[in-house]
């Protein structure tokens, strides 16, 4: 079960970043308007792999602060995709009503 996992995680962090780090195919105005989330798609890669090489690394030998440490990183890491995502959020948000904005401005 554990190597299902961490195979899955590895597979969502390596086609977040093919669709986000290197984009093909997809317009270039979604990834330029919102930079933020390419960043994101590196954090969840770096996250993909953090976490599948702590689960075969840090092995019952490791000492407490080794724990401590590496869950701190990894802490940090999904805060800062959390605040990623709430950009995002706010920012699609803002576009929505604009666009609505302009529709009514339209209709009327």
């Amino acid at each position: 079960m554990q190597v299902v996992f961490c195979v899955s995680l590895l597979a969502v962090g390596l086609i977040l970043a093919r669709l986000y780090l290197w984009p093909r195919g997809c317009p270039n105005a979604i990834i330029e308007e919102r930079p933020w989330r390419r960043l994101g798609a590196g954090i969840c890669l770096i996250l993909s792999v953090m976490f599948t090489a702590g689960v075969y690394v840090l092995g019952d030998h490791r000492s407490p602060k080794v724990y401590a440490w590496y869950w701190s990183v990894i802490m940090l890491l999904v805060l800062w995709l959390l605040v990623l995502a709430v950009r995002d959020m706010s920012y699609t948000r803002r576009v929505l009503l604009e666009r609505r904005r302009a529709s009514r401005q339209r209709n009327s």
